[in-house]
């Protein structure tokens, strides 16, 4: 045993650094954003404007109410002041305009999603409303004039996606897809009705009888 030699054997330690590496690259905050931003874009759909619907409806509401021409509300015109209607009709509007561009960047990055969306025979009725919500801003719009050139455009642009729904919605019903009323009417379908309804209500200020007559039938 005395003339035995025992072999030294050398040990190496390697660090991996592969978890810290990780770790640095999850808690990177800027590659963190597109990733909540791509995830908001994913569960956002049509029916989010509603929240601009809503707001909307309360602007054109104000507006009916503090109008110098209905003599029934000059007991209310005193006590509710312009301001509010301002303060409340550009909040709408920036409701509108943020969730516009969120669809936007929706239909650009899951155009898939947006492509079911609008093949569901109810996720569809909800596309109606932010044409709605832009028709009823535009008549609520406290700085236009219903004759004015500018007034009549944006009616005309707002108004064209009302009418290319109503033709793929009810032409359905009438053409070799054999989508019949009782098979595919909804709560939803409801939507649709508003935005004639809205349509009609623009047309009729603007002294266009036709369109008024024709979107009040649809």
């Amino acid at each position: 045993m005395e003339g035995l030699e025992i072999p030294k054997q050398e040990v190496h330690i390697k660090i991996d650094d592969s978890i810290s590496s990780s770790k640095e690259r999850h808690t990177d905050l800027p590659h963190t954003k597109p990733i909540v931003l791509m995830s908001v874009l994913s569960s956002l759909h049509a029916g989010y404007f509603r929240i601009s619907l809503s707001l909307c409806s309360q602007a054109v509401l104000w507006k009916m109410m503090i109008a110098p021409d209905l003599p029934s509300m000059s007991h209310l015109r005193s006590n509710l002041p312009s301001l509010a209607f301002h303060l409340l009709w550009c909040l709408a509007v920036a409701t509108q305009v943020s969730l516009c561009l969120l669809y936007a960047l929706k239909c650009f990055f899951f155009f898939n999603m947006v492509k079911e969306e609008f093949s569901h025979y109810i996720g569809v009725n909800y596309l109606y409303a932010p044409s709605i919500s832009w028709l009823i801003l535009l008549q609520s719009a406290p700085m236009m004039e219903p004759q004015s050139v500018l007034y009549q455009t944006l009616f005309s642009v707002f108004a064209l996606p009302v009418l290319a729904l109503d033709t793929k919605l009810y032409g359905q019903w009438f053409t070799t897809e054999k989508r019949f009323l009782s098979m595919m009417a909804n709560p939803a379908s409801q939507v649709s009705v508003i935005a004639n309804l809205v349509a009609a209500r623009g047309a009729a200020e603007m002294g266009w009888k036709e369109l008024t007559a024709m979107q009040s039938r649809a």
